[in-house]
């Protein structure tokens, strides 16, 4: 019981570190799998936000792995 507790408490302090990378998503959509990821678009880095890609002409990953990197498009950038 103690052990699952402890899983808990560390996945509600994941959870809570999280909220300071809420994204401006009215301006921003966040890319699917397999979208070529251009040069203006950016990816969120853990404990630094977003940040401009490093890998233009590669292609987005799969989003819903949170071991993936998310990346984001200005919606004006279409």
């Amino acid at each position: 019981m103690e052990l699952l507790i402890e899983y808990f408490n560390i996945i509600k302090n994941k959870l809570l570190k999280m909220e300071y990378k809420k994204t401006d998503w009215d301006n921003y959509r966040q890319l699917k799998k397999g979208e070529v990821i251009k040069d203006t678009d950016e990816f969120l880095e853990d404990k630094k936000g977003w940040r401009k890609t490093i890998c233009a002409g590669g292609l987005a990953p799969d989003p819903s792995y949170t071991s993936h990197r998310m990346y984001r498009r200005l919606k004006t950038d279409i």
